[in-house]
């Protein structure tokens, strides 16, 4: 198992605190909005390995798919519907 690293979208909607602190941050002066996980190119999640944090798609390739079970070519990685490329998971806030 890895540690995956999402990407904040801010949007003027979005709160200064609870996005942050449910991922371990401290609250910002920019209201964070959404939580994406996945490899959309406009906000691609990384992941950590051999202490190294690297692109998800370095282990994964595209992820193209919503609502379908994602293996990675090497079986080392299985994903849901919350690690896609086309509509990345969002927690909002």
């Amino acid at each position: 198992m890895h540690l995956l690293r999402g990407v904040i979208q801010h949007y003027d909607w979005g709160t200064t605190s609870f996005i942050p602190e449910l991922i371990g941050d401290t609250p910002t002066t920019k209201p964070c909005a959404e939580l994406w996980f996945g490899t959309h190119p406009l906000a691609p999640s990384e992941v950590f390995i051999a202490q190294t944090w690297s692109p998800l798609a370095d282990l994964t390739g595209e992820l193209d798919v919503f609502g379908q079970g994602v293996v990675s070519p090497d079986a080392s990685v299985t994903t849901g519907a919350s690690v896609c490329r086309a509509s990345p998971s969002r927690i909002f806030a």
